[in-house]
């Protein structure tokens, strides 16, 4: 199984840097969309990620 060294470090840093995240995306109930930016980021980093792939494998 293959294991692709950016998702790896993406995973990684996602671990690392969670409280910080989590406290920016609630800190003020004004900033409604910050959760929506973070969701966002995550599917076009999937997105990137996938585009390369070879989709006829089985």
């Amino acid at each position: 199984m293959y294991l692709d060294r950016g998702l790896l470090l993406a995973v990684a840093l996602t671990v690392i840097l969670f409280p910080g995240i989590e406290s920016w995306m609630f800190a003020d109930p004004e900033h409604w969309y910050r959760p929506f930016i973070v969701w966002g980021a995550v599917i076009a980093g999937v997105y990137w990620n996938q585009r390369r792939r070879n989709f006829d494998e089985l």
